[in-house]
């Protein structure tokens, strides 16, 4: 795919988290289940090692599967409160799914450090 140009819109986020976890980085995954990159585990590990803190916030059981985060919040993001102590918020196929999305945006603004960044990778239903 990438020799002719053509990256699939997971390609493109992943790409955009590597390149934000850096050393030191405060990580929080929302709705990570069982795994942060279903199709990229390598690129899952190397984060997970090389940033300070990786929580993973999810309802779902299968979080507790998850190799990778350091904490586990069996929990939804519209009830978490990270304390502003989060430099990342990544959500992967997630935002379709918020029931609240107020309380969700408020929680997200509560986990988030002043200056902080969220990357959301949504999936849309096709109107074809």
């Amino acid at each position: 795919r990438a020799q002719y140009g053509y990256y699939t819109p997971d390609d493109v986020y992943e790409a955009l988290v590597a390149g934000l976890v850096a050393p030191g980085v405060r990580w929080l995954d929302v709705g990570c289940g069982r795994e942060l990159f279903p199709n990229h585990l390598g690129l899952a590990e190397t984060l997970s090692k090389r940033c300070a803190r990786l929580v993973g916030v999810d309802p779902d059981p299968t979080l507790q599967e998850n190799p990778w985060v350091h904490e586990k919040v069996a929990a939804g993001i519209d009830s978490y409160d990270g304390a502003a102590s989060f430099d990342l918020v990544t959500m992967r196929m997630v935002a379709e799914h918020i029931e609240r999305p107020q309380a969700c945006v408020q929680s997200l603004s509560r986990a988030l450090r002043p200056g902080g960044g969220l990357i959301a990778r949504v999936e849309l239903p096709c109107a074809c």
